[in-house]
């Protein structure tokens, strides 16, 4: 699971400093996928590539129901992927 978020960390070493929240996240999850290690590493890139979806459908709420139903949506992707 480490090596599954270093890879997605540096996919968003390698963005802009211009760039949004979505592309932060989406960044995340796709270089969290590519560099997926085992189970736990492709559930874990499943699990931030729904947190950037609910974070996405989320946009214009409060934050804290932001990451609540980011949460919710990161939860749901994790369980389809198991």
């Amino acid at each position: 699971m480490f090596l599954t978020l270093a890879q997605g960390r540096e996919s968003v070493d390698a963005l802009t400093a211009d760039a949004d929240v979505d592309a932060v996240l989406d960044a995340l999850a796709r270089g969290a996928l590519l560099g997926a290690r085992g189970n736990s590493g492709v559930i874990l890139s499943e699990y931030l590539r729904g947190f950037a979806a609910g974070a996405r459908s989320a946009a214009g709420a409060q934050a804290a129901v932001t990451v609540a139903l980011a949460l919710r949506e990161a939860a749901r992707s994790a369980y389809d992927a198991v």
